[in-house]
């Protein structure tokens, strides 16, 4: 278990690192397996993008494109919106329909150490019919927040993390909400 926490904190903080000034480190990596999977559209056009994979694919809002890069331990898929880095989606996928809440609890706690304060929401309905987020809002150097949703499938689960310069969690449904109704197990 704390090996899956350390890759999974690992992994959030190479892509999301500690704010929105902090985009990923580098270019995209053109030999990568990421680069060798395809989208059915193209990028900023509401693009269906595939986990690395395949597990799972999602609608990628108009205007984000897919990390095109090697993604580390959990993580199965990463987007930004282009020409502005500090607006990301990550998700990671786990075995177990039931995994991903503890994931995102990890997760949570990885996010508060570096500066972010975050609130368990059980039965929140920001992205529709009820269910578990982590809203974790931070003040400083930028006000931005990052929110966990886990999502099961039947026998494994993510956890979609997404992170938006806003200042309130129902500023992100605009964006999350669409991303979360379009998953599909694969």
């Amino acid at each position: 278990m704390k090996r899956t926490l350390g890759m999974c904190l690992a992994a959030l903080l190479l892509l999301t690192a500690c704010g929105p000034d902090d985009g990923p480190d580098e270019g995209p990596d053109e030999d990568t397996a990421a680069g060798d999977r395809e989208s059915t559209s193209d990028a900023g056009a509401g693009t269906r993008v595939t986990a690395k994979d395949d597990s799972l694919s999602l609608e990628l809002p108009e205007g984000w494109e897919e990390i095109d890069r090697e993604l580390p331990g959990a993580v199965v898929l990463a987007a930004t919106e282009a020409g502005d880095e500090t607006q990301q989606l990550i998700v990671s996928r786990y075995d177990g329909a039931d995994t991903a809440e503890n994931e995102a609890i990890f997760s949570a706690t990885g996010i508060s150490e570096q500066g972010g304060v975050c609130e368990r929401l059980d039965d929140d309905t920001t992205y529709g019919e009820p269910g578990l987020a982590f809203d974790c809002a931070f003040t400083e150097p930028e006000v931005f927040r990052k929110v966990l949703v886990p999502v099961a499938g039947e026998n494994e689960s993510a956890v979609v993390l997404v992170q938006l310069t806003v200042t309130s969690l129902a500023e992100t449904a605009s964006v999350v909400t669409p991303m979360l109704e379009s998953i599909e197990w694969e």
